[in-house]
């Protein structure tokens, strides 16, 4: 490998853990378009360098299993070769919160399939450091076709108050004037919970939901006049799609 080739694989993957704080080797590999083993002797540089560690995922039954993270040097190194981030609040990561892996990987592999690159997305991180003003932060933004995209992967089953509630804070952040993503596509691993959004949502009539003290409750049941009633418009911003 040149030096120059080098470098820039460098500068890619640290870029990558800026936006995510950890990976793993398969999806570098994704995300670097060539196979892992062609980058053993890279991976060995980084981690001689003192820019990378590898410590055990903890979600991993297999203790051979590891994730690939940022050292205080490395951190560093991604903010002086990145500098086009300029957010002074960014942190470097020094726990792994072991409910926030599975989602982490799940999204990082959603947007590498997708063909997403280094340089065009923007983390849920990034997204909160970057534009305080978003109410309704989606875990990550990607430019499609010129449209910037919110996406959304959901794991679990949730009470329908919860999603219906989520459905209408994304509807109505798309209507703001200060919106910085103009649709939303939900990815599910299970065709089961796909189809369960999908039916919740194709509703004509939705309850109206509010949020106080992370408790969902509902205001207004569907059956109200003062239910809340998605436009054709809203519903065309949206997309359910397996990863």
């Amino acid at each position: 490998m040149s030096k120059e080739r080098f470098l820039e694989k460098e500068k890619i993957l640290l870029r990558w853990l800026l936006l995510f704080d950890y990976t793993n080797r398969k999806l570098v590999s994704k995300l670097l378009g060539v196979s892992d083993g062609a980058l053993s002797q890279f991976y060995r540089a980084l981690n001689r360098s003192g820019l990378i560690s590898f410590v055990r995922d903890p979600i991993s039954i297999s203790s051979s299993m590891k994730l690939i993270v940022l050292t205080k040097s490395g951190f560093e190194r991604a903010l002086t070769i990145n500098d086009d981030f300029d957010i002074d609040s960014l942190v470097l990561k020094r726990h792994i919160p072991t409910s926030m892996v599975r989602h982490n990987l799940a999204i990082q592999s959603v947007l590498l399939d997708s063909g997403v690159d280094a340089y065009s997305v923007l983390s849920e991180k990034i997204i909160k450091k970057k534009f305080s003003n978003v109410q309704v932060v989606p875990d990550a933004i990607i430019a499609e076709n010129g449209v910037r995209v919110g996406l959304e992967i959901e794991l679990t089953r949730k009470k329908p108050s919860r999603v219906y509630y989520k459905f209408q804070q994304q509807i109505g952040y798309l209507n703001s004037s200060s919106n910085i993503y103009e649709k939303v596509y939900w990815f599910f691993e299970s065709k089961s919970l796909l189809a369960n959004y999908k039916r919740i949502f194709d509703q004509e009539k939705w309850p109206l939901v509010d949020c106080v003290n992370s408790r969902y409750f509902i205001k207004e049941s569907s059956d109200s006049d003062f239910c809340f009633v998605p436009s054709d418009f809203d519903r065309d911003k949206f997309k359910f799609l397996m990863v």
